[in-house]
C-alpha cells in the first residue's frame, strides 16, 4: 500500500499592526478617483507598507504549522497561493518599483521556507510571486528534502483571473491580469517522499481549479495528487447568481475533477481578513472517488490531515477506463480544430 499523510495548512488573517490597517478597496478608489491629494496619500500609504514584515509574520505561521504537521506524522504540507506576501493583487499598483516589493527578488524568504522543510524532513508546497526571464509569475512550488539531493519543482499559474484595470462598480478589485504572465504547461513530477513512497504530483494555482484542462492534461500523465493553493474572497460579482455562499462553486468542481481523472486533490486557501477582503477558507483534501476526506469547518487558521492511499487512483481509473484513457486522440484533434477556427 502506497500511503502518505498530507497536511493542508489553511492560513489566517494578517494583523492590522503589520498591514497598517490598509483596505485595498479604499486605496484603489482613492487612486483612481482623480483626486490628486487622495492619490498621493494613498500611494504613500502603499509605499509605507512593510512587506518584509508581512513575510516575516507569514513565515512564522508557516513554520509553526510545519512543526505541528510533523508531530502529526505528515509527509507533505501544502500552503496557499502567495503564502509569503498574502494576496497583494487586491491593490491597484502602477509603479513597478512598488509592485516589486511583493515579488521574491533575493530568494531570502523562499530559502527560509526550504531551510525549515529540510530541518523537519518535510515535503512542502507553497505559492509566491517572482520575476523570471523578465516575466512576472504567480508560482507554486514543491520542495522535497532528501539525504542525497533536495528536489524543487515549480509551476507557473496558467489561468489568470481578475482585471488589468479598474472596472466601474466592481467591489472586489483584483488585478492579476495586470501583474502576471500565464504559464504554458501542466507538468507532472515523480516525487519521492521521506517514507520511500513514489507519487506522481501536479500543481495548480487558485483559478486553475475552475477549468478542466489542467486535470485532463495531468490525467493523461496519470497524476495521483494535484496540489492547489488559492485565495478567494466571499464577495465575487457572480456569487449570487451561482451560489450565494460560494462553497458549492468551490467544492463541486474539485470533486468532479477528482473522480474524472482518478486523482487526489488538495486545495488550500486563506481565511480571515486580507487587506480588507474576507477569505472563504474552504481548505480540503478530496479522494479519487470524490469523497471529501478532510476540510476546514471554520473561518480560522487551521490544519486538516488525510492519509492518502495512492493505489486508490488506479482503482478508480480501472473502473472508468481500465487504466487507460479512451481515445485521447479525439480530444487532441478537436482542440486542433478549435484553435484553427
Amino acid at each position: 500500500m502506497r500511503t502518505i499523510k498530507i497536511a493542508a495548512a489553511q492560513m489566517g488573517s494578517l494583523p492590522d499592526s503589520i498591514t497598517n490597517s490598509l483596505v485595498a478597496q479604499d486605496i484603489n478608489e482613492a487612486i483612481i478617483n482623480g483626486n490628486l491629494k487622495l492619490q498621493k496619500t494613498s500611494l504613500q500609504a502603499l509605499r509605507d507598507l512593510n512587506v518584509d514584515l508581512i513575510r516575516e509574520y507569514n513565515l512564522n505561521r508557516m513554520e509553526v504549522m510545519m512543526e505541528q504537521s510533523v508531530r502529526q506524522g505528515a509527509n507533505l504540507i501544502v500552503f496557499p497561493e502567495l503564502a509569503l506576501t498574502s494576496f497583494f493583487p487586491y491593490f491597484w499598483i502602477t509603479d513597478d518599483d512598488l509592485l516589486m516589493k511583493f515579488f521574491e527578488t533575493t530568494n531570502k524568504w523562499k530559502n527560509l521556507v526550504y531551510k525549515k522543510a529540510k530541518e523537519l524532513n518535510l515535503a512542502t508546497a507553497f505559492g509566491y510571486a517572482e520575476k523570471i526571464n523578465g516575466n512576472n509569475c504567480n508560482l507554486f512550488s514543491i520542495f522535497i528534502p532528501s539525504l542525497d539531493k533536495d528536489v524543487l519543482h515549480t509551476y507557473q499559474k496558467v489561468h489568470i483571473p481578475g482585471f488589468d484595470k479598474p472596472r466601474k462598480n466592481e467591489k472586489t478589485f483584483q488585478f492579476e491580469k495586470k501583474y502576471f504572465k500565464s504559464g504554458e504547461s501542466y507538468p507532472v513530477w515523480d516525487v519521492n517522499f521521506n517514507t520511500g513512497v513514489l507519487a506522481k504530483i501536479g500543481l495548480t494555482v487558485c483559478h486553475d481549479r475552475r477549468y478542466s484542462n489542467p486535470y485532463m492534461v495531468m490525467g493523461l500523465r496519470k497524476v495521483e495528487v494535484v496540489l492547489n493553493g488559492f485565495n478567494t474572497p466571499f464577495y465575487l460579482t457572480f456569487n449570487n447568481k451561482l451560489d450565494g455562499d460560494v462553497y458549492k462553486f468551490h467544492y463541486f468542481p474539485l470533486q468532479a475533477q477528482a473522480i474524472t481523472e482518478g486523482t487526489f486533490i488538495v486545495s488550500v486557501g486563506r481565511t480571515g481578513n486580507i487587506f480588507g477582503h474576507e477569505q472563504i477558507a474552504g481548505t480540503c483534501i478530496i479522494s479519487p472517488d470524490g469523497e471529501i476526506l478532510a476540510k476546514t469547518e471554520n473561518l480560522s487558521e487551521d490544519i486538516v490531515y488525510a492519509n492518502v492511499d495512492l493505489d486508490l487512483c488506479m482503482i478508480v481509473r480501472d473502473q472508468k477506463y481500465q487504466g487507460e484513457r479512451s481515445e485521447p486522440q479525439v480530444l487532441y484533434n478537436e482542440l486542433k480544430k478549435h484553435l484553427n477556427e
